[in-house]
């Protein structure tokens, strides 16, 4: 996700594995992931949909599905001992 974050443009790309291993990456259009895997026979696959505030992973394997999402906004992070209120 750190490289995805580091980037400054928009961007939607697919990653597929196949059976045997092999990934196939491809820019991802509007297809859901779900119908993505079964068009390409894959066994697993991973959006990566980057925006100008986030960046979201979506990862799908057969009914097991999972979403992650960043924003890229700054944090702000309190120096050790001090206490945010």
């Amino acid at each position: 996700m750190g490289t995805a974050l580091a980037a400054q443009e928009d961007a939607d790309l697919l990653f597929l594995v196949g059976p045997g291993g092999a990934i196939r990456i491809c820019e991802a259009d509007w297809t859901p992931l779900d119908r993505a895997i079964e068009c390409a026979g894959a066994q697993i696959g991973y959006r990566v949909r980057r925006r100008r505030g986030y960046v979201e992973v979506e990862g799908r394997q057969g009914s097991e599905y999972c979403l992650l999402r960043r924003d890229r906004s700054p944090r702000l992070v309190a120096p050790s001992g001090l206490r945010l209120v």
